[in-house]
């Protein structure tokens, strides 16, 4: 029974690993990203405007470059680098960003999105967001608060990008980005939501295989005491035998028979 059960538990080791790794790595503002190609929520910022960009990773060093979203095919170019962390950093989660484009043109293309990339290969992506040319819009979508736990992690499925162009990386030390307290209750609640979400269906799945353990060592206990039981009508019949009887008194009954001889001999003396 153990040996069924060690695959379980490796599997709880390795959903345990992807739950902390989610939820210690995500974007805050502009918000985690979400399905490829899909604009209908994105955030709108204007040019030249002030915008907090928040995230929470636990990288020890990276980058944060803007990429610029192809419209017409699953695309984008890298643009600037816009933020680097060295190892020697602390980790502050949080800069206030001039909105711009650099050196990429709006008239391509007014979708951006963010993305985290460390040392080692690992990234994180934000989501899509449209920055305007000048101008305050009403419909700019403020600094999220909150966030939920339904939309996907952004390591498991981060966008295919092709860098077309190289830019000279602008990297402002992470001490002089006006650094904010980051938002922990947020991380806490994140956190919270991705643990139970797969920590439950792990404890449930854990219950279902013990107790069908737990019926069939029941059932095979039962098979075993069964073998031993009479299985037949109650009281069990036998057939008839038919036994041979006594002889009756008559059939014993003789009548006496003489000795041999004709008379009889007493003793006599002996002188």
């Amino acid at each position: 029974m153990f040996g069924m059960i060690r695959p379980l538990l490796i599997l709880g080791h390795l959903l345990l690993a992807i739950g902390i790794s989610a939820e210690s790595n995500f974007w805050l503002f502009p918000g985690q990203n979400g399905a490829n190609n899909d604009y209908s929520e994105n955030p709108i910022l204007p040019q030249s405007t002030p915008q907090p960009l928040r995230w929470s990773t636990d990288f020890d060093a990276y980058t944060i470059r803007l990429w610029q979203q192809h419209l017409s095919g699953n695309k984008a170019t890298a643009g600037e680098t816009m933020y680097a962390k060295s190892s020697e950093d602390s980790e502050v989660g949080n800069f206030t960003w001039t909105v711009q484009t650099y050196s990429m043109d709006l008239e391509d293309s007014n979708v951006f999105f963010l993305q985290v990339d460390d040392l080692h290969g690992h990234s994180i992506t934000s989501h899509y967001f449209n920055i305007t040319a000048g101008g305050v819009s009403s419909s700019i979508t403020t600094l999220a608060t909150s966030t939920t736990t339904s939309t996907s992690v952004a390591d498991s499925s981060t966008r295919s990008a092709t860098a077309t162009q190289s830019f000279p990386a602008s990297t402002p030390s992470a001490a002089t980005q006006s650094p904010q307290p980051q938002n922990k209750d947020t991380a806490v609640k994140i956190g919270l939501g991705v643990g139970l979400g797969l920590g439950i269906p792990l404890v449930l799945l854990l219950g279902v295989y013990l107790g069908m353990q737990a019926m069939k060592t029941r059932q095979t206990a039962g098979e075993t005491m069964d073998q031993s039981i009479y299985i037949g009508p109650d009281p069990p019949k036998y057939p008839l035998v038919e036994y041979s009887q006594a002889p009756s008194s008559e059939e014993l009954r003789t009548e006496p028979s003489e000795l041999p001889g004709d008379r009889y001999n007493a003793p006599q003396e002996l002188s």
